[in-house]
């Protein structure tokens, strides 16, 4: 039978061995969560970076329009119509509001309230829209 002495050295053996385990997996981890946290920075630079992109996009989409709606370029000629068509849509149900104000006073109040509520959403810093 091995003595009590033996049996302490081999646990102390193994003890050490597994804080020795214990910190390298700690050490793993934590270098696991410092590239998974760099991973999310990155994705996040990303998605802002696209959103930049995006709103120049736009910028440069509003641009062109306002440039060349009177005589675009051929490929973009049916995006202007679209656009020249859907201002024209909003121009006739502005009229149409406008009509049904000057026939129910009562009405109009409250669509002043729904139209004052519906500019605040428009006029949003994120989104200008041409009226």
């Amino acid at each position: 039978m091995a003595s009590f002495e033996e049996f302490r050295k081999k646990a102390a053996e193994k003890a050490e061995l597994i804080a020795g385990k214990a910190s390298v997996f700690a050490k793993s981890a934590a270098e696991k969560t410092k590239t998974v946290a760099r991973i999310g920075v990155l994705n996040a630079d990303i998605l802002a970076e696209k959103d930049n992109i995006r709103k120049a996009s736009l910028e440069i989409g509003k641009l062109y329009y306002e440039y060349f709606k009177a005589d675009p370029h051929a490929p973009m000629k049916e995006l202007c119509d679209k656009i020249a068509a859907s201002y024209a849509a909003i121009d006739a149900k502005k009229a149409e509001i406008e009509r049904l104000k000057a026939d129910d006073p009562e009405a109009a109040a409250e669509a002043e309230v729904v139209e004052t509520e519906a500019a605040e959403t428009e006029n949003s810093p994120e989104e200008d829209t041409q009226e």
